[in-house]
């Protein structure tokens, strides 16, 4: 809640100069003062009004796109340890490998308790000033003069007039009070001729007039509310300065006699340096000089008032200006990984960089880690180390401190950082469950965060594949125009509905699945509305050719398999055809029905890739086969290139190989690019 509220106080910040530039863009040719003044009183408003806005108008986020770091689709080729395997673990000393991570302290409570203390402190001045003009207007003397009902009646003031009051507390004519205005005379008034006592009355009444005591009071509010801002600061003497430029207009006006009212502002101005605190002074020397400059130059007086026809169009241009500041998001949130670029975000080199480490190199990382716990990339470094040799205990001590302090980041979710409720050599149930109670305090934290709300979704997926797709859902509610979020959800009904899919044999060792949630999956996807919902999981749903198992036992269980995922996949492809009937992507691949093994020809007409051997790789002597999944458009340009298997260091060489190669139109094909080291 702090984190959201200060975050939203800054956004209005920054979108209330955007607001400042626009207004000074339209009133660089306007000399009109009322004109200008209605201008800025509408960027008020908006400065105030824009936090309720906020909560009103829905987004519509600016989509960025960052550059991925690296190819890093090779995340998944790290090897898996099976249960059962004798890994080598060498011998590092880590400080304290079991210690909990530590707590960490949410550094906004102190920001937002010093800005409501700040805020009451202006708010409580404030009410101090107007408390002081209402004793002082009580304790003021009623007086009459025909002069008055005449410069009323000049202004077109509506009956009953404002009450005219002689004070011992002002020196200079003010004007006080929103519901019942009142005129503020100083005791020596009765020594004024008819002409000044008619242009003094002239300036006041426009004040009523205009309503500028309320105008005045708003921009107070304001500035307390945004103290921290110098645009509402600048605001307040701006909207105060532009309303006795326009009262001066209409004075002059009524007076016909410009260099004789000059004089009487620089009379007043002599009287009282200061202006009274809560009331509209008629004159005060810091902006007098300004104001007579102002006045012997008027050729046309204008009228103090702007029109309603004028207000009408300011107000209907104005609105739609604050609903679309409102609505846009100026500061774009770090991209959400869709289906397509999930394994682009990963930072592959810290990876590779962590699987060539040795003991030495561990136990110095650990130091220098323990000096500056944010260096993210040192801290993948370790984790992909502690992952290639299953310590599992320095590894988990990483996993959570990732959790606890940085759950919005793009590292989360990967075999190095990730946590498996199964039986696994590399954590236990109690620690899945450790796992699982801080992705639930964070989420709950950072419910505005779509980021922490993916990687929780990431990490319920399979244990509670509900939670998963509740916080997927809120995810996209925050952003309703990323389609990731879509996307991701596709994901997670298709992983759901593959797995029910599996085939089915004594031989072969199943996951478990939660019909409930299959049964929510088919639902979703059979009656969704979007395109990209129905559509991704029918791609992904689609069977990769089963040549492999040809003389598997169980290859009959895999065709028949293969056989209901091709159909459903076809279901849900033409569900997304009906909906989006133009989008090529939702055309049925040639390879949905491929459940058999591939023919010769098919199998001699597989692209040949010639990657260069990666100097790395060749003097680690590391040589094996990396097993890419490529896509074609329809001219068999490669459009995409996924990676099934392969070492980490064999892997972008390959990938960059394979985008140059021509394969079959239309296609999804599997290549193996092998690496051979000569003797």
């Amino acid at each position: 809640m702090p984190e959201s509220f200060l975050n939203g106080l800054f956004a209005v910040s920054i979108r209330a100069l955007c607001l400042v530039a626009l207004a000074w863009l339209l009133t660089l040719g306007i000399r009109r003062a009322s004109l200008n003044h209605a201008i800025w009183m509408v960027v008020l408003g908006g400065m105030l009004f824009l936090p309720a806005l906020n909560l009103i108008v829905p987004p519509m986020p600016i989509p960025v796109r960052l550059p991925a770091l690296a190819p890093a689709a090779a995340l998944k080729s790290l090897p898996t340890i099976a249960a059962g395997n004798t890994v080598r673990q060498p011998s590092i000393p880590v400080a304290r490998p079991d210690a909990p991570p530590t707590k960490r302290r949410n550094p906004y409570p102190i920001p937002l308790a010093a800005y409501l203390a700040v805020t009451a402190a202006f708010l409580t001045r404030l009410a101090l000033g107007y408390w002081r003009v209402r004793r002082l207007v009580r304790a003021s003397v009623p007086i009459s003069t025909p002069v008055l009902e005449q410069v009323a009646v000049a202004h077109s003031l509506a009956w009953p007039f404002p009450d005219l009051l002689e004070s011992s507390g002002v020196r200079v004519p003010a004007v006080a009070g929103l519901r019942e205005p009142v005129v503020l005379l100083p005791p020596g008034w009765r020594h004024w001729d008819e002409w000044e006592l008619r242009a003094v009355l002239a300036h006041e009444l426009a004040h009523v007039r205009r309503r500028d005591w309320a105008a005045a009071l708003a921009a107070s509010v304001n500035k307390c509310l945004f103290w921290f801002h110098p645009l509402a600061w600048w605001l307040e003497r701006r909207l105060a300065a532009l309303a006795e430029a326009a009262c001066d207009e209409g004075a002059v006006r009524i007076t016909r006699d410009p260099r004789r009212y000059a004089q009487l502002l620089l009379a007043f101005a002599s009287r009282a340096p200061f202006a009274q605190s809560g009331a509209l002074a008629m004159a005060r020397a810091s902006n007098v000089e300004r104001r007579i400059d102002r006045v012997l130059n008027l050729r046309l007086p204008a009228g103090p008032v702007v029109s309603k026809g004028a207000w009408a169009l300011l107000l209907a241009c104005g609105i739609p200006i604050l609903c679309a500041a409102a609505a846009l998001q100026l500061t774009p949130p770090p991209p959400v990984p869709g289906a397509a670029d999930w394994e682009d975000a990963y930072p592959m080199q810290s990876l590779i960089e962590g699987w060539a480490m040795t003991p030495a190199d561990a136990q110095a990382a650990e130091s220098k880690l323990a000096a500056e716990p944010g260096d993210l990339a040192l801290r993948m470094k370790l984790l992909s180390y502690y992952f290639q040799y299953a310590m599992h205990q320095p590894r988990l001590r990483h996993i959570f401190w990732l959790i606890e302090h940085h759950p919005e980041s793009n590292v989360h979710g990967g075999r190095q950082t990730g946590l498996i409720a199964r039986p696994n050599p590399l954590n236990s149930h109690a620690d899945y469950d450790r796992g699982k109670e801080l992705w639930r305090s964070q989420a709950q934290i950072h419910r505005d965060d779509p980021r922490v709300l993916g990687n929780a979704a990431a990490y319920f997926r399979e244990a509670d594949p509900f939670e998963a797709e509740n916080l997927l859902l809120q995810a996209r509610r925050l952003e309703p125009g990323n389609p990731g979020w879509t996307r991701r959800l596709a994901i997670l009904y298709a992983g759901a509905i593959g797995i029910d899919l599996a085939p089915v044999s004594p031989g072969i060792p199943g996951r478990p699945v939660d019909a409930a949630f299959v049964a929510r999956a088919r639902t979703a996807l059979e009656t969704a509305q979007e395109a990209e919902l129905a559509g991704t999981a029918g791609l992904m749903l689609i069977p990769i050719d089963p040549g492999f198992y040809e003389d598997a036992p169980w290859k009959d269980a895999f065709d028949a398999s293969a056989k209901r995922a091709s159909a459903y996949a076809a279901l849900l492809l033409e569900r997304a055809r009906s909906l989006e009937p133009e989008n090529p992507r939702w055309r049925q691949p040639a390879g949905v029905r491929r459940f058999s093994s591939p023919s010769a020809a098919s199998t001699a007409a597989l692209p040949v890739i010639s990657p260069a051997y990666p100097p790395l790789a060749q003097h680690a002597r590391i040589q094996g086969t990396v097993r890419l999944s490529i896509t074609s458009d329809r001219e068999g340009r490669v459009t995409q290139v996924k990676v099934v298997s392969g070492h980490p260091l064999l892997v972008p060489a390959a990938v960059e190989a394979a985008k140059q190669v021509t394969t079959h139109p239309d296609s999804v094909t599997q290549v193996d690019v092998p690496f051979t080291l000569s003797r």
